[in-house]
């Protein structure tokens, strides 16, 4: 049975979509300043990592 290829791009991208989703409903959801804070960093780290992911070179096999 033949294997299936991935596009490279295709975690990383759902990961991104993901990630932005969650920034969005965190500001359209009411939540005391502190955790709105807290998770926007940590959304914005999981954005750049996972653009810095699909941008990377990765060495040919």
């Amino acid at each position: 049975m033949a294997r299936m290829r991935r596009h490279p791009l295709g975690a990383s991208a759902r990961l991104l979509v993901v990630a932005i989703a969650v920034l969005v409903i965190i500001f359209l959801v009411p939540l005391p300043t502190w955790l709105v804070v807290a998770l926007s960093g940590f959304g914005l780290v999981l954005i750049g990592a996972t653009v810095a992911d699909m941008t990377a070179r990765r060495p040919v096999e």
